[in-house]
């Protein structure tokens, strides 16, 4: 289950000077494996070694990963591909 929100509240210079917004996007995905706080801890940490995450939140009981991200610098495939690579493959 994949639930997705655009919400343009980051802000970045333009070469001109100018000020725009930039797309910030939430995902909540969900992982069957997690199944404690240490698969929590790993994912956390996983998913914030990578540019462009800007806030991670792993809730066992409910095995979701709700994430922030900038979708100008990772994609929301490139999350779950860390996922994976983590051991936390998401439906």
């Amino acid at each position: 289950m994949v639930d997705c929100k655009e919400n343009r509240v980051k802000t970045k210079q333009s070469k001109l000077g100018r000020t725009i917004n930039m797309p910030k996007v939430t995902a909540t995905l969900t992982s069957p494996a997690i199944s404690c706080m240490h698969c929590a801890m790993t994912i956390t940490g996983g998913l914030k070694t990578i540019e462009g995450i800007e806030d991670v939140a792993v809730d066992p009981q409910s095995k979701k990963v709700t994430v922030s991200y900038d979708s100008d610098k990772i994609s929301e495939n490139g999350i779950r591909a860390k996922l994976s690579e983590l051991g936390y493959p998401a439906d």
